[in-house]
């Protein structure tokens, strides 16, 4: 299967890139990259031919799949050269800059019938999927409420592009890192959003008034469970990690614990019995990549869809608009059937 690259700059496709890469079945055929050095830097990486623009990777390395490093505001116009050349896309997020944005990539998707795919980490990190089990077991009950919390550290944001800071090139911090809890809460519980308020800030870095440190949001999920979910930049630099998930998800049966990334942990506490620590599934985050080529391979959906895709991005944006107007809920309609 080939494989094109769209972009060195942003995100975490320098992962994605490198477990393609030692997959059996991929073949990188093409980086396209306007900046000569990186292009360069990464042709040599893949041993593939380097390209000035997407459009002419497509047209002449042909990929089945494209890997997507860009900037996010270039994102649409790849969404769009992608299906039209009916290439596959595996996208690091956020998706979209706005709602107009978002359902113009929509369109496109659905017309090519190419399958849109997101690297949502926490799907393929054992403490994640032991928690997925133990739901699927039925062991928790019914899911009432999850608790999602994931700071980051505010180094690691200030070592990143100055359009981190432009609310014309970034869609804001409840877009970029809010969307992990959100997906992992929907696939949790196999239930959509339906209703959201949220609210944002800055303490940091009053100097990027665009920018916010921190975001708090809450999801009403259509199956009656709620989801809290905070992110922010506040995760001190002195920690062993870039950053921390805890998740807390209660159910009618007993109550989960998680810890995420610098420790890796999974504690329930079940009805008539006391708390226990589970043991953690074999899983590692090469799985993805092997999951999207097996799908595209038989011609089915991919684990992380576009469904998944587009109702997480759907959701974020709204909420997003919602912190905007100082925590005024707003209603999340279905976008992908």
């Amino acid at each position: 299967m080939k494989f094109g690259i769209a972009g060195v700059h942003y995100g975490h496709f320098r992962m994605i890139v490198k477990d393609a890469l030692q997959h059996d079945e991929v073949e990188v055929v093409g980086v396209a990259e306007a900046d000569e050095a990186l292009r360069g830097e990464w042709c040599e990486t893949c041993a593939c031919d380097g390209f000035d623009r997407i459009e002419d990777m497509l047209d002449r390395a042909e990929p089945d799949v494209v890997i997507e490093g860009s900037r996010i505001d270039e994102k649409a116009d790849i969404v769009r050269r992608c299906a039209d050349a009916g290439s596959h896309l595996i996208l690091d997020k956020p998706l979209g800059l706005s709602l107009d944005e978002l359902e113009a990539m929509a369109a496109a998707v659905r017309e090519s019938g190419i399958e849109l795919s997101m690297y949502f980490t926490l799907r393929y990190w054992p403490p994640f999927v032991g928690l997925k089990q133990v739901v699927d077991e039925g062991k928790l009950g019914k899911i009432v409420t999850m608790i999602s919390t994931h700071p980051h550290k505010l180094t690691s944001v200030l070592q990143r592009p100055a359009s981190m800071y432009e609310r014309a090139a970034y869609p804001g911090t409840l877009c970029d890192i809010v969307c992990h809890g959100l997906d992992f809460c929907r696939w949790l519980t196999g239930a959509e959003p339906v209703r959201a308020s949220a609210t944002q800030g800055n303490v940091t870095l009053p100097d990027r008034p665009e920018f916010e440190d921190h975001v708090r949001s809450c999801f009403d999920l259509g199956d009656g469970s709620a989801a809290f979910i905070t992110a922010d930049w506040l995760w001190p630099d002195e920690a062993p990690s870039f950053g921390e998930t805890r998740i807390i998800a209660s159910g009618t049966k007993g109550t989960a614990t998680l810890c995420a990334w610098a420790k890796n942990e999974l504690e329930v506490a079940l009805t008539g019995s006391g708390a226990e620590q589970v043991d953690l599934p074999k899983v590692e985050l090469k799985q993805f990549v092997d999951d999207f080529v097996n799908a595209i391979k038989t011609g089915n959906a991919p684990p992380i869809s576009n469904r998944d895709v587009f109702q997480t991005a759907h959701a974020c944006l709204l909420a997003r608009q919602s912190a905007e107007s100082d925590g005024a809920p707003v209603s999340i309609p279905t976008m992908w059937e």
